[in-house]
C-alpha cells in the first residue's frame, strides 16, 4: 500500500519541481551601474525598461546616485493625505509582478 502512495504522488512532485524551475527562470537580474552626470534617472531607468520579464531584481552598485526631477516620469496621482496632482516618479513599476531591489549600500539623493 505504501509503494502505491509513493508512485501515485511522483507525477505531482515532478510537476511541482518543473513549475518551480520555470518560475526561477522568469527572474531577470538588472545591474544598475554607478553613473556620473545630470541624467542619472535615465541611466537607472533604461536597463529596467529593457527587461523582458515582469519579475525583476535591480542590483545597484555601491555609491551615490544624484536624481534630479527633470528626467523623472510624471503621472497624475490621487494619494490619500496628500494633494492630488502630477507627481514625479523615479521607478515607474506599475507593469511588474515582482520587484526586488538590492541596494548594496547605494545612496539615492533626490533633489526638488
Amino acid at each position: 500500500m505504501l509503494e502505491f502512495v509513493k508512485t501515485k504522488r511522483a507525477p505531482l512532485y515532478i510537476t511541482l519541481f518543473l513549475c518551480n524551475i520555470l518560475m526561477l527562470k522568469a527572474h531577470e537580474i538588472v545591474y544598475i551601474p554607478l553613473c556620473d552626470g545630470k541624467n542619472t534617472i535615465s541611466k537607472i531607468r533604461e536597463p529596467v525598461m529593457k527587461s523582458q520579464s515582469d519579475w525583476i531584481k535591480n542590483v545597484f552598485e555601491k555609491g551615490i546616485y544624484y536624481c534630479l526631477p527633470t528626467y523623472a516620469t510624471e503621472k497624475y496621482c490621487a494619494i490619500s493625505h496628500h494633494e492630488n496632482g502630477t507627481k514625479k516618479i523615479l521607478f515607474y513599476l506599475e507593469n511588474y509582478e515582482t520587484i526586488e531591489i538590492v541596494g548594496n549600500g547605494a545612496t539615492l539623493l533626490f533633489h526638488g
